[in-house]
């Protein structure tokens, strides 16, 4: 399951994943993206994995697709979750996104007030 965070604003987006994530998520989610995209030109995105159980595989490829294709557009995302994630998503998006163009950070539940400032700071 996806939420997305009342903080959300502008050109800065929050979300919550949890679960497991299917195609349903990704269909509820990027096209908010892609309409921050259009009204805005880039972004910032603040992903918090609460108690994330994984997701399709089909669905990773497409969502690392979609970051590649508008890496340009998203200028930070931080990532907020558990220790066994970090390795394993951030050398993922190194492969699928330029790092010169986004950058990643990826934090702590304990971190998530400093991945907030972040990622919202210009």
């Amino acid at each position: 399951m996806i939420e997305i965070l009342a903080e959300s604003h502008d050109n800065y987006i929050a979300i919550k994943a949890s679960g497991k994530l299917n195609a349903d998520d990704y269909a509820q989610l990027i096209p908010q993206i892609e309409t921050l995209i259009t009204q805005h030109g880039t972004i910032h995105i603040l992903a918090i994995l609460d108690q994330l159980q994984g997701w399709d595989i089909k669905k990773v490829y497409d969502d690392f697709a979609f970051a590649k294709n508008n890496k340009d557009k998203l200028t930070k995302i931080a990532i907020v979750g558990e220790k066994k994630w970090k390795k394993w998503l951030t050398g993922f998006a190194w492969l699928f996104i330029n790092i010169k163009v986004t950058q990643i950070k990826y934090y702590e539940f304990h971190q998530l007030e400093q991945a907030r400032q972040w990622v919202q700071m210009t």
